[in-house]
């Protein structure tokens, strides 16, 4: 059988903090808007609302251009994704310094760099560690090894029948939505509407926590139907030399930021 060779370069060290730097950088340029809106008012003479669209920007953009990069890092490899996203980083950062006193100008280079994030692979990592651990709890795959449903011959879910399995089923099936729920709530703004205030707000709330509520369940389920059952072993090694440490540094940064910056 063939084997792949890969080739391990010295400088891989080198490349790994210049994309740490980037990414700091991308994360940098849109979370230092907030605890400036009142001085940026009065610069540029704008609303609050239109200085908040300097962040916001970022996750609409994110979202719109998350499936185009997507392709490109697919079809052109991790090199060439990276490479337009610190590029579009690195020149519309810049060039957002030089216009800085053109709040149009400013916006514009705003959502040439939020392009320029999805191709550098940033992500929310506290809505990724709350929804793998969501899944862990509800023991639904790739996490199912106390239930293990494709292998049980016997236990409650082969034991049971009719309404009492279906209790069991809608039980776990409920679960899912409330945790849903939840990071909806903590992660997607909730039942809140950007742009949008008062009654039109009141009503539209419900269906905007609605609609989150689907989206975050859909993620739960497509991962449930689509992933294979892991060993104990990956498990163990997933969340203890991973999901753990990731989530005590995001733990530390959030803190420093928020002190920083409040």
């Amino acid at each position: 059988m063939e084997q792949t060779r890969f080739n391990v370069y010295p400088y891989r060290w080198v490349v790994l903090l210049a994309f740490m730097g980037i990414i700091v950088v991308n994360q940098l340029l849109w979370i230092t808007f907030a605890p400036i809106t009142s001085t940026a008012v009065k610069y540029y003479k704008v609303s609050e609302l239109s200085i908040g669209l300097l962040s916001l920007i970022f996750m609409i953009v994110y979202i719109l251009v998350s499936f185009p990069a997507s392709w490109v890092l697919d079809t052109y490899g991790v090199r060439v994704g990276v490479g337009i996203g610190a590029a579009l980083t690195g020149i519309f950062g810049l060039v957002r310094g030089l216009v800085a006193s053109d709040y149009k100008l400013v916006l514009i280079a705003q959502i040439v760099i939020a392009i320029g994030q999805p191709f550098i692979l940033t992500q929310f990592i506290g809505f990724a560690l709350f929804m793998v651990a969501s899944q862990a709890e509800l023991t639904q795959p790739p996490f199912d090894m106390p239930v293990a449903e494709s292998e049980l011959v016997a236990g409650y879910m082969v034991e049971y029948t009719g309404f009492r399995f279906l209790f069991f089923f809608i039980g776990e099936f409920g679960t899912a939505f409330a945790f849903s729920a939840l990071a909806a709530t903590l992660f997607l703004g909730g039942w809140s509407v950007p742009w949008i205030h008062g009654t039109a707000a009141d009503w539209l709330g419900p269906l905007v926590l609605f609609a989150k509520v689907m989206f975050v369940a859909f993620l739960m389920f497509w991962a449930r139907f689509t992933y294979p059952r892991l060993r104990e072993d990956q498990l163990q090694a997933l969340a203890w030399k991973w999901l753990i440490p990731i989530a005590l540094v995001n733990i530390i940064a959030t803190g420093v930021l928020k002190v920083a910056f409040s």
